[in-house]
């Protein structure tokens, strides 16, 4: 008999961000406490498919009648958009919600992960357990074959794939398109797109975008969440607003196997600014400003980064940022 295990989210029991941003409808956040629900509930299938004898699958899939899973959010209320999708085509799990009927059997399991503990500290948050959750995760919208097809790859004769994510609201970077000519013309052998998913959280078609680019350039925000569909070595670099630096996804980057870099003003250092005093005003117009980057910057990055150029310590520091040097970089 098929038994169920349920990852339950409540208010006390999910990230802060994913808090804020569940009330304001940006579902893409929820990515914050339903990726560690993932990790949670392929580990459960995994141990419970070794009591079933079974062998050589993967830790979790659908078509195992031995296993299920299941996010209940009734204490939250529905998920929409994005989050609904990951839950549904990438997870395969099934959604209580308060409004669908409650499947709950009997021999089902609840589950209630403290994720509040990952947040404010970002360096601690904690998305997936391994790699290879990610990546099944990714093959349930993505094969490796369409990957392989698509991707640069050490002695192909494919050119380096750059994708640059387009923001339409808050964050706009004004000179993006700028910043894709000066790639261009510094790496003109590699194949570059601008993307900006405005017409809708069609989940498969972002996570095709993201699994086959091997750098990503992008404003901070909810979009970079699927940096959960990147292939290990992916570059992602963010790019901050001045008087904003909320590092919440270069976790996510790294524990997918990925590479996280960033862009800052550097006339606003990162480790003051998490300690100012900034006023609830100052920090809502920091968060949503507009602005422009320094072109070089961003092609001096992507350079050093892929190898096309060396680097001194200065422009080491430049790319790995200020942080890094507080965790032990240098």
């Amino acid at each position: 008999m098929q038994s169920t295990h349920w990852c339950v989210l409540t208010p006390n029991m999910i990230t802060r961000n994913s808090q804020i941003n569940f009330q304001g409808n940006n579902m893409g956040h929820m990515g914050e406490s339903l990726l560690p629900c993932w990790s949670l509930l392929f580990e459960l299938g995994a141990m419970q498919q070794q009591q079933h004898g079974v062998r050589g699958k993967a830790a979790h899939t659908n078509n195992d009648s031995s296993f299920g899973c299941g996010i209940d959010t009734s204490a939250l209320g529905p998920l929409r958009g994005w989050s609904k999708a990951l839950v549904v085509e990438a997870m395969k799990c099934k959604i209580y919600d308060g409004r669908t009927a409650n499947e709950t059997k009997p021999n089902d399991q609840l589950h209630h992960p403290n994720l509040y503990l990952m947040s404010p500290y970002y360096r601690h948050m904690q998305y997936i357990s391994h790699p290879s959750h990610a990546h099944l995760l990714r093959q349930n919208l993505v094969s490796d074959a369409y990957i392989s097809n698509h991707k640069s790859y050490d002695g192909s004769e494919r050119p380096l794939q750059i994708g640059l994510l387009e923001r339409k609201k808050s964050r706009v970077i004004l000179n993006l398109h700028d910043i894709a000519a000066g790639l261009s013309n510094a790496m003109p052998d590699t194949n570059l797109t601008i993307t900006n998913f405005d017409h809708g959280p069609m989940i498969r078609e972002q996570a095709e975008w993201w699994s086959t680019k091997d750098v990503i350039i992008a404003a901070h925000g909810s979009g970079v969440m699927n940096s959960v569909f990147i292939t290990p070595k992916t570059i992602v670099l963010q790019i901050y607003p001045p008087g904003w630096y909320w590092p919440t996804i270069e976790p996510l980057i790294t524990q997918v196997g990925g590479i996280a870099l960033d862009w800052y003003d550097p006339e606003y250092n990162p480790q003051s600014l998490k300690l100012s005093k900034q006023s609830k005003a100052d920090k809502i117009k920091a968060n949503q400003m507009n602005f422009t980057v320094p072109v070089k910057d961003i092609v001096e990055r992507v350079m050093i980064a892929t190898g096309r150029t060396d680097a001194n310590f200065q422009q080491l520091v430049n790319l790995l940022g200020v942080p890094a040097m507080y965790n032990g970089a240098f």
